[in-house]
């Protein structure tokens, strides 16, 4: 119940980088006027904020209303620190997609919007995922150290991973640097189909880093 209510009247805090995939975590410092109260007004409430991606050209409205993305992800707060000045780093715990319906008038600061949630389309089908998820594994894992700046347990924790969804979503958090890319990603209806998209731009992306001289791999 608690859910319904808050996809009637979603706080939305765009980012103009960032897109927000289903099960991954996402910390955020918070420090513009508008975002720390909505932070404030989500402690109070049910504590989910949706995460769209700010369209090409926010630059020239963005204290207004830019455009945004229609298909984004949203998420619960797990973890709030308050610090210096009214600011606060956060922790974001992604629970999935959803679409806007529209926006709503708000007396707030931040924008709202009504939204739909977007389920994955086969995300059963693990006789189809699983063979992809492992033929990823053992043919673009063994590439990782060609990636720079990735977190340090990476690697292992790719290894170790049973669960596709989360497979797919981290490779394309951590390794995709193009949010257009990522964006179309998550617009995906299937994670079937998500997953061959984020293989194929690795093999792409890969084999065009294997080539590049500050790889020192030829």
């Amino acid at each position: 119940m608690q859910m319904l209510e808050a996809l009637k009247a979603l706080p939305l805090f765009p980012l103009p980088r960032t897109v927000f995939f289903p099960k991954m975590v996402l910390p955020l410092h918070v420090f513009e006027p508008r975002y720390r109260q909505l932070v404030e007004d989500c402690r109070e409430g049910h504590g989910m904020m949706g995460i769209p991606l700010l369209k090409p050209g926010y630059e020239q409205d963005y204290e207004g209303k830019p455009g945004i993305f229609p298909v984004f992800g949203f998420g619960v707060i797990t973890q709030c620190e308050s610090l210096e000045g009214g600011r606060y780093q956060i922790m974001l715990q992604g629970l999935g997609r959803v679409r806007l319906l529209e926006e709503i008038p708000s007396d707030r600061l931040y924008r709202k919007a009504s939204v739909e949630v977007l389920p994955d389309e086969d995300w059963q089908a693990k006789d189809k995922i699983l063979p992809r998820m492992q033929r990823v594994r053992e043919n673009f894992l063994p590439l990782l150290p060609i990636y720079r700046d990735l977190p340090e347990d990476y690697h292992s924790v790719i290894n170790r991973l049973e669960d596709p969804e989360i497979f797919c979503h981290l490779l394309a958090t951590h390794l995709v640097e193009d949010p257009l890319v990522s964006q179309q990603m998550l617009e995906t209806p299937s994670l079937e189909a998500r997953l061959e998209a984020v293989e194929t731009w690795i093999g792409k992306e890969s084999l065009l880093k294997s080539k590049s001289p500050s790889t020192g791999m030829i």
